[in-house]
C-alpha cells in the first residue's frame, strides 16, 4: 500500500502528506458492515455470494470486537448515540495489535442504529441468534421511552430512515419467504417455544398473521387478500398432515417433506384463515 502511495500520492486528494496515508481508511480494523452484501442477498433469496464459513467468522468478529457492553470506558470523539452504561455496536474497532490509521474511517467510534439492526439481522440469519438479539435489545434499551424517544431512532437526523433495516428482523426470525408471481409463501421460525410461534406478515395486497402450534399451522388474512398455490414449512418435514382448509372448505394438496402444493390456487379473503392440521402421531416432533 505504501509503495502505491509513494508513486501516486501526489494525485490523491485524500492523501495525508504528513503520515503518507490515505485518509478515512480502516486498515486492519473490524468494520460493522464488511459482509453487508450477504445480508441483502439473504433477504432477496440469492443464496451464498460469499464463503459461508468466512461470513460467519466475520460476524463473530463484529460481535466480539465491536459490541460494547457499556460505553463508559470507550472513547468516542464523534456524535453520541450511546453513552455511559448503555450497550452498543460501534462502526469500527481495532483489536489489540492491529493497525489503526491516523485518520480512520469517519464515524468509526459511533454506534448507529441502522448499522446495528442490519448486523444483528445478518447474525440471526447465519445462526448467531443470541448475539443478534442482544444487539437488538441494546438498541431498544437505549430508546426505551425514558432516555430517548422510542419512535425516533435518530442518526444523521431525526427519524432517520436507516433504522428501517429493523423490519428485516421480522423476515429473519420468522423465516418468511414469498413469490407472489408463483403464489408461494414460506415460514421457518428460527426459535420456537413449546411448539409455538406467531408473527406478522405483510405483502402487496394484504397482511395478517402466521400462527404455529403443536397441532396446527394457520395463515390468517387480517386485511386484504392472499392468493396461494404453494407453501413451504421446513419444520413439517417428515410429518403427516391431516387436512388443509379455509373455513369448512377442505383443500386438496400434496405434501413433500414440508413443501405443500395445492391442487388449485386459493384466495384467502379478509378475515379468513388457512389452517393446516398436523397428524396426531407427528405433533410431538414439532419443537
Amino acid at each position: 500500500m505504501r509503495r502505491i502511495l509513494d508513486r501516486y500520492g501526489e494525485a490523491r486528494p485524500h492523501l495525508d502528506d504528513e503520515h503518507r496515508e490515505l485518509k478515512y481508511q480502516y486498515a486492519e480494523g473490524c468494520e460493522v458492515d464488511q459482509v453487508l452484501a450477504q445480508w441483502h442477498a439473504n433477504i432477496c433469496g440469492l443464496g451464498e455470494i460469499f464463503d459461508e464459513a468466512k461470513t460467519k467468522k466475520a460476524l463473530k468478529s463484529i460481535f466480539r470486537y465491536n459490541f460494547k457492553r457499556g460505553m463508559r470506558n470507550f472513547f468516542n470523539p464523534c456524535r453520541v448515540f450511546g453513552l455511559n452504561d448503555e450497550s452498543a455496536l460501534v462502526i469500527c474497532e481495532w483489536p489489540d495489535g492491529k493497525y489503526k490509521p491516523v485518520f480512520p474511517i469517519p464515524y468509526s467510534e459511533e454506534a448507529m442504529n441502522g448499522f446495528e439492526y442490519a448486523a444483528a439481522c445478518h447474525m440471526i440469519q447465519e445462526g448467531l441468534i443470541d448475539e443478534g438479539l442482544e444487539i437488538v435489545k441494546a438498541v431498544r434499551d437505549r430508546y426505551d421511552g425514558e432516555k430517548r424517544n422510542p419512535w425516533n431512532e435518530f442518526e444523521c437526523g431525526s427519524n432517520y430512515a436507516r433504522s428501517m433495516a429493523s423490519y428485516a428482523l421480522l423476515l429473519a426470525l420468522s423465516g418468511f419467504e414469498f413469490d407472489m408471481v408463483k403464489g408461494y409463501v414460506a415460514f421457518d421460525p428460527v426459535r420456537v417455544e413449546n411448539g409455538r410461534f406467531k408473527s406478522f406478515w405483510c405483502l402487496g395486497k394484504g397482511w395478517g398473521t402466521f400462527d404455529m402450534k403443536p397441532d396446527r399451522v394457520a395463515i390468517k388474512v387480517v386485511y386484504g387478500k392472499l392468493k396461494i398455490s404453494a407453501m413451504k414449512f421446513p419444520f413439517l418435514k417428515g410429518r403427516g398432515l391431516e387436512s388443509i382448509s379455509i373455513g369448512k372448505r377442505r383443500l386438496e394438496f400434496e405434501n413433500a417433506n414440508g413443501k405443500i402444493s395445492l391442487r388449485s390456487p386459493v384466495l384467502i379473503g379478509e378475515g379468513q384463515e388457512l389452517v393446516i392440521r398436523v397428524s396426531k402421531r407427528s405433533r410431538a416432533h414439532i419443537n
